[in-house]
């Protein structure tokens, strides 16, 4: 019993740790995509 449950928690634990990597991933994508716009934008002006 324990055993099992150990090992289900190990993997929600591990699929969370999974989630919150790729929503990482993908915050510091958009945010270099929002960078590059604005050197876009600011290039633009000058």
């Amino acid at each position: 019993m324990a055993a099992g449950f150990s090992a289900k928690t190990a993997g929600v634990t591990g699929a969370r740790m999974l989630k919150d990597a790729r929503v990482k991933l993908i915050l510091s994508q958009r945010t270099a995509e929002v960078f590059d716009n604005l050197k876009i934008t600011t290039e633009g002006i000058e």
